[in-house]
């Protein structure tokens, strides 16, 4: 295991245990207890975690961003796949809208790296505005509201006023889960409702998520995918579960 896996390894076990033993943790990483000890040092030096009497456990008041990170994490490889295919249906003049999704933090990345001229975006990612402020060729409009911390995304009836207010060619969206039967679904009723008004307001809805997305479920339901324009996935989709999107009608790239 390299370092880096090590480390997210780390702030993985202690989000969900709470607090942990530096003995422990050496025994889930398979690595040295003097190895872990000094990469506890490099956390704690960050701010990220707090070694106390017996063992370590997160800085709370960093523990949202971890969260963020650690999603941020989960299959980057395959979102990174997606972005690169989604980035084609980005062109110049076109205004688009990114959520506060990790996949859509990566498309926002690929975004950068890009020579789109006059592009406008709407987000409500806060990441997202960082990441592409440096860019001159494209107008951001934050949709401004309140922040989830949960999911480090605006939302609330100031977001959704702003929404109201502008045109959207293409927007992109993600979510914890999607099928055929029961469309696109989240476990946060905030996010439900940016979602459900975006895809109200876009002329373009795409989808893009990973294949784990396929597999997962969730408590509420977004849109059915008669409301959705096109999926974006990566090349790992179990080939029966694209061939039964195929077979509905649904336009689905992976």
């Amino acid at each position: 295991m390299i370092p880096f896996e090590r480390r997210e390894k780390i702030l993985a076990l202690l989000k969900k245990e709470k607090f942990c033993k530096i003995s422990y943790l050496s025994k889930r990483l398979n690595a040295s207890y003097m190895t872990v000890h000094r990469m506890l040092n490099e956390l704690e030096r960050e701010g990220l975690v707090k070694k106390v009497h017996g063992g370590v456990r997160l800085n709370e008041s960093t523990s949202a961003k971890i969260m963020f990170e650690l999603r941020m994490n989960v299959n980057l490889p395959q979102k990174r796949e997606i972005a690169k295919k989604a980035i084609d249906f980005i062109e110049e003049d076109d205004i688009i809208f990114l959520d506060s999704s990790t996949t859509c933090y990566v498309l926002a990345k690929e975004l950068s790296a890009r020579d789109i001229n006059n592009i406008t975006l709407v987000t409500t990612s806060p990441f997202i505005i960082h990441e592409l402020s440096d860019c001159i060729n494209m107008n951001i409009i934050s949709t401004g509201g309140q922040l989830d911390t949960r999911t480090k995304g605006f939302v609330g009836p100031l977001a959704i006023n702003t929404l109201d207010q502008v045109h959207i060619s293409t927007a992109f969206i993600s979510s914890g889960a999607i099928s055929v039967e029961q469309g696109i679904k989240s476990s946060f009723p905030f996010i439900v409702e940016i979602r459900k008004r975006v895809i109200e307001k876009a002329n373009k809805v795409i989808f893009i998520g990973d294949n784990s997305k396929f597999h997962n479920n969730s408590l509420l339901t977004i849109a059915p995918l008669s409301k959705i324009d096109l999926i974006i996935t990566d090349s790992q989709l179990d080939q029966k579960i694209l061939n039964y999107f195929l077979e509905k009608g649904i336009k689905i790239i992976n």
